[in-house]
């Protein structure tokens, strides 16, 4: 500990028998011993340096005769500050804040990382660890880009760690002031990031999160479901209380919500369509008539009873959410929304026959131009059709790793109808890892809340797969109706 920087320099006042000559060669510049004022107090009174007693009375004339643990915190104070506000689900109200530090972090990052300070060569794990994650996260990198083995080694060394810690109830670590440190290595154990929805994990993170606005949501929801006749075909409402919760879970900011509701009513039909064609046998034939109804149903009624409701339940659902966007953006979205909807019923109906029907069944594509069209974006960019474009190299990506996942949860549920899926292959680990680097990617001009739609879809898909019904039931109950005390 004499001769290079350890941590032993932080706690010089509580070592005994110390060369303090020799130490004084590990000071740093400017005159602390590891930013540690009572490791520096220690040092002056041992050897009266000058260099020390500058450090001390700068502290105490900061903090007003006071001086903390560790001082300066330069880097430290600014990632934990940006992760906290992330976690707590309001970074969106500090954006230009959470830019200007983490350029600040940036401007100090190092080959080899980064310790507390930007005044120092001394690199640790937990603080470049953090930097890290949200650099990358922000455009600058817990995410993996295909290619990056150590990344991969270095996920499967920490979650052999947590899982030994969790198996031992080891969770003590007097660096951390949290309250349930168990909960969150066990939340994190269960559903790593791509299964993450934000809200959940803001839900058990935080002590206090409101649910007000979205009780009224789901009450709108309800009266919908009424005033379409979907109850006429035997579904239960769980179903649509369940498509609510994920929509909730994965955008949650209070201005969002006519995108939240437009997820939720999408899904749920998606969901009825589907499963009511399947439950009642309906053959190919009377598909095709359906779709064919629904094209057509400007111009005439739908034949039978069955297909008029469901008719009725499309159109008064394109109609109010189109009011709904020209009410809030002045934007008339009715001609594109109804024609993503017979894109999809055209394509669904074909069934089998049609490459990719697994996923278009599920409504992935149609969810997310619904989303973007709620939020008053436009869905596809004018590029020459040749060309692969961003918007569609991410909507094969989105449609191969959800379709993917949907394949899982169907043959694992035939084989022992357990709910988490095996979602971690190969090819979609390296499909996801593409997704990603392109979602996080600034350099083409597709916007960046629209690349962002299509990963909140994909991890709605993930947490999906590897949630058992009955933890999804808690996490519906957190997050949708219980308060905090």
């Amino acid at each position: 500990m004499h001769t290079v920087p350890t941590t032993l320099l932080y706690s010089l006042e509580g070592l005994d028998d110390l060369d303090w000559e020799r130490l004084l060669a590990l000071q740093w510049p400017e005159g602390s011993f590891f930013y540690s004022p009572a490791s520096t107090a220690a040092a002056f009174m041992q050897t009266k340096n000058e260099g020390c007693l500058r450090y001390l009375e700068n502290v105490t004339k900061i903090f007003d005769g006071g001086a903390p643990c560790t001082y300066p915190v330069d880097l430290f104070k600014r990632l934990w500050a940006v992760d906290r506000l992330e976690r707590l689900g309001i970074s969106r109200y500090f954006e230009f804040q959470i830019r200007e530090c983490l350029d600040y972090v940036y401007r100090y990052w190092t080959e080899t990382g980064i310790y507390v300070s930007r005044y120092t060569n001394i690199t640790d794990v937990d603080d470049s660890a953090m930097g890290f994650r949200l650099l990358r996260l922000h455009g600058a990198s817990q995410i993996v880009f295909p290619g990056e083995k150590i990344l991969h080694e270095a996920k499967m060394f920490t979650t052999k760690f947590l899982r030994d810690k969790q198996a031992s109830n080891d969770f003590f670590d007097k660096w951390i002031i949290t309250k349930d440190l168990r909960g969150e290595v066990e939340y994190a154990l269960s559903f790593p990031w791509y299964a993450s929805l934000p809200r959940i994990e803001t839900r058990f993170y935080v002590e206090q999160y409101g649910g007000d606005d979205d009780v009224w949501l789901g009450k709108t929801i309800y009266r919908w479901y009424a005033e379409c006749k979907l109850d006429e075909y035997g579904l239960v409402k769980d179903e649509l209380l369940k498509a609510f919760f994920l929509a909730a879970s994965s955008i949650f900011e209070p201005e969002r919500a006519l995108e939240r509701l437009s997820w939720a009513k999408t899904s749920f039909l998606v969901y009825v369509l589907t499963s009511y064609f399947k439950e009642q046998a309906i053959n190919i034939k009377s598909r095709r008539q359906f779709a064919l109804d629904f094209v057509g149903s400007s111009l005439c009624p739908a034949r039978n009873a069955s297909g008029r409701y469901l008719v009725f339940a499309l159109n008064k659902t394109i109609e109010s959410l189109s009011l709904d966007v020209l009410a809030k953006h002045n934007r008339d979205i009715h001609h594109h929304l109804e024609e993503s909807w017979k894109e999809w019923i055209i394509k669904w109906q074909l069934g089998e026959e049609h490459e990719g029907w697994e996923s278009r069944e599920q409504g992935v594509e149609l969810l997310i131009r619904t989303i973007e069209l709620c939020a008053g974006r436009s869905i596809v960019p004018e590029i020459a059709p040749s060309k692969e474009t961003p918007y569609d190299r991410l909507t094969y990506l989105t449609l191969s790793i959800c379709n993917h996942i949907h394949q899982e949860m169907l043959k694992v549920k035939r084989e022992d109808d357990y709910n988490e899926a095996n979602t971690n292959g190969n090819l979609n680990e390296l499909q996801m890892q593409e997704l990603v680097q392109r979602v996080l990617d600034n350099s083409d001009d597709l916007n960046q809340d629209t690349k962002k739609t299509f990963l909140t879809i994909v991890k709605s898909f993930y947490y999906n797969a590897h949630c058992p019904s009955a933890t999804l039931d808690v996490h519906l109950s957190k997050v949708l109706f219980e308060r905090v005390d």
